[in-house]
């Protein structure tokens, strides 16, 4: 059986840079959730895009200022030569949006048509990863 490895900060960073989805942790008062989210990578922050009336938008409404929330992705794939996952504890922070394109991200990062956008900035307090060799 294969040990884990962990991952560089620089090897975590890589990865988070190179994917567009992962999962967030937050509670809203009615226990933990944890949600898939569209990410871009912008300088040393994670900027996340979600609609206002979704769980993680009234969350950000209600407690993100600042709050700390953890954020992952992985690559679990069995008939790849590696398994990965990079975990993110960081501060969270709501910034409206309002036009103003200078925090926009791209549009492989924005909610669904017809929902009113959140623009969310993850800013990291810990960047953690480990791999495991795939036999």
């Amino acid at each position: 059986m294969a040990t884990l490895e962990p991952l560089t900060v620089a090897e975590c960073w890589e990865r988070l840079r190179s994917h567009r989805v992962g999962r967030i942790g937050f509670d809203r008062g009615r226990g933990k959730r944890i949600h898939p989210v569209n990410y871009v990578v912008e300088s040393d922050s994670i900027c996340l895009m979600t609609s206002r009336e979704s769980e993680l938008g009234v969350f950000s409404q209600l407690f993100s200022d600042g709050a700390l929330v953890p954020f992952e992705i992985d690559q679990l794939d069995q008939d790849l030569s590696e398994q990965w996952s990079v975990l993110v504890l960081g501060h969270l922070r709501a910034h409206d949006n309002d036009g103003d394109t200078t925090v926009s991200p791209s549009a492989e990062s924005r909610p669904p048509d017809g929902h009113d956008e959140l623009i969310l900035w993850l800013t990291p307090v810990e960047v953690t990863g480990r791999r495991r060799p795939v036999a």
